[in-house]
């Protein structure tokens, strides 16, 4: 009972699920996970001595409760958390199945440890994610490996440390998602499966697939064009002026900045009638993938699915009388063939929510549109001289200097080219 009387109000179990949150997200996992027990706990005693809840009021407070706890995705994360944690701690507490640990071999599996979560940090500020996954997928596999046996107490509480830091840090928990997501968006440049020819020939290859149970189709263009990598990264990144390469789009704007290569763009879309506007909301991040895969990759996605008005932290602009356009995914794939010559491949799933136009004229019109799409973009990227891009690229020299020198780099490496500039007339 005297349990039950310190938190029986729904108000100071609203509080105290708030302060879990705030505590997850200071990556403090550990107390996050103690107060979420205490108040699962509090929370299940409470209905066991409660024969019957008197009013509608308290229902209604004890029903929002719970919804919180069975549907807020930080307290699951943090739950899920826990549960693996204690698994984890567990499994370490047995003695290896080869014979009893040295006590020196956890300190050195600690120092190991510490040394790949620094290097995925390190990669994941240099857009490599690749690399940064990796490292995060060895220090998981050695993490599982580890055990406690024999050891030092410092050495375990080092180890839990990192346990909880592998399953909290909020940079590692990107670069898992990330990883993810990358290899879901890539997967469709090499798949063949489904996958019509709507333009085989030429310069220009367009290809699109039906997506039956979303009711729209992803389109795939390819194509090698003799415009310089570097130019066509400037049109991407500079995102306020997609309209002066995007068909139909009639304005953009970076909502949010959030590092060097990661953006939030908004845009509004002119379509011909009886089409109305159509406005889209957009995350993208690029990935420095030139050492692993030979390329510069780029993946966005809608970032307010169910309505969302934040992401990230950021707020997103307020929908207004115009269409929000769904995008499940859109990837670029670029490979520097030469300093001058680039293959380009891009790929995307658009829902523009036409809902009493037939599926077939849609898909049609999208088909040409994305053939427009790439004329458009050799045609300005083939030269930057006197124009905006030229005056932005002198404006933002921490990076086009990194780019430039990124690229410059992987040309020295492979083909002993000196340097690299933007494509003159």
């Amino acid at each position: 009972k005297q349990v039950i009387s310190l938190m029986s109000d729904a108000e100071g179990w609203a509080l105290a699920i708030q302060d879990t949150i705030d505590l997850y997200e200071s990556n403090k996992l550990r107390q996050a996970a103690e107060l979420l027990s205490d108040i699962e706990t509090q929370v299940q005693q409470y209905f066991e001595h409660t024969p019957r809840i008197e009013t509608a009021d308290e229902l209604e407070q004890l029903t929002i409760i719970c919804h919180h706890l069975n549907n807020d995705p930080v307290i699951n994360f943090v739950r899920e958390a826990r549960t693996k944690v204690q698994e984890m701690l567990h499994q370490f507490s047995q003695p290896p199945t080869d014979g009893p640990a040295l006590a020196g071999d956890l300190k050195a599996t600690v120092l190991a440890l510490r040394d790949l979560i620094a290097k995925a940090h390190e990669h994941y500020s240099s857009d490599q994610i690749h690399p940064a996954a990796y490292c995060l997928l060895e220090a998981e596999k050695t993490a599982a490996a580890a055990h406690t046996a024999g050891s030092d107490v410092a050495d375990v509480d080092a180890l839990l440390e990192i346990i909880q830091q592998l399953n909290a840090d909020p940079i590692l928990i990107k670069i898992k998602n990330e990883a993810h997501e990358i290899a879901d968006v890539m997967s469709n440049f090499t798949g063949t499966d489904g996958w019509i020819a709507e333009k085989d020939t030429g310069p220009i290859r367009v290809f699109y697939k039906r997506e039956q149970l979303l009711d729209t189709i992803t389109l795939r263009l390819e194509g090698t064009i003799d415009v310089p990598l570097f130019n066509i990264l400037s049109l991407v990144y500079e995102s306020d002026l997609y309209s002066k390469w995007i068909p139909f789009c009639k304005q953009s704007k970076r909502v949010a900045k959030l590092a060097r290569s990661r953006q939030i763009i908004s845009q509004l879309f002119s379509l011909p009638p009886p089409v109305s506007n159509r406005e889209l909301c957009l995350w993208g991040y690029g990935i420095d993938a030139l050492q692993t895969h030979d390329a510069i990759m780029i993946v966005g996605r809608s970032c307010d699915e169910d309505g969302a008005d934040s992401f990230m932290g950021h707020p997103l602009p307020p929908k207004g009388k115009n269409v929000r356009m769904s995008c499940k995914y859109l990837g670029f794939h670029l490979t520097p063939l030469s300093p001058s010559q680039t293959h380009l491949k891009i790929i995307s799933n658009l829902d523009m929510h036409l809902k009493f136009i037939p599926v077939s004229m849609i898909n049609f019109f999208t088909r040409k549109l994305a053939s427009t799409l790439f004329k458009k973009l050799k045609k300005l990227a083939t030269s930057f001289e006197g124009s905006i891009y030229q005056q932005r690229i002198a404006e933002t020299p921490e990076f086009y200097g990194y780019l430039d020198e990124k690229l410059k780099r992987y040309f020295q490496e492979r083909t002993k080219v000196p340097s690299i500039h933007v494509a003159s007339p």
